[in-house]
């Protein structure tokens, strides 16, 4: 098997199962992958950082496993003007030069 990214030889899939199945193990190789991953359709990017917007909880009172800790963020997209509240916001971190991709979303004051 062939990594799909940089064409080396794998001889071990540690990613087995997972999207990232099949790559070399380089860093390199990981974070390409990690960024085809991350910059898809549903990325909120605000000030050259990627976001995702998960699920909205049920209930404020267990927030563990939310992203922030279940703070509350409001976001106004570029494109429709929608404003979106959430309690789940989940940061990939500064988009790496090389991906040119504009703001697409805005953060609104609480």
């Amino acid at each position: 098997m062939k990594c799909p990214i940089c064409g080396k030889e794998v001889k071990k899939d540690y990613y087995k199962g997972s999207e990232f199945s099949g790559l070399c193990g380089d860093e390199k190789c990981f974070s390409k992958r990690f960024w085809q991953l991350a910059l898809d359709d549903s990325a909120v990017i605000i000030k050259g950082v990627c976001y995702h917007i998960g699920k909205e909880p049920k209930d404020l009172i267990n927030t563990y496993g939310l992203g922030y800790g279940g703070m509350k963020f409001r976001i106004k997209m570029l494109d429709t003007g929608e404003v979106i509240t959430t309690h789940n916001l989940r940061c990939n971190g500064d988009v790496p030069k090389e991906y040119t991709v504009k703001d697409n979303a805005v953060f609104l004051g609480v």
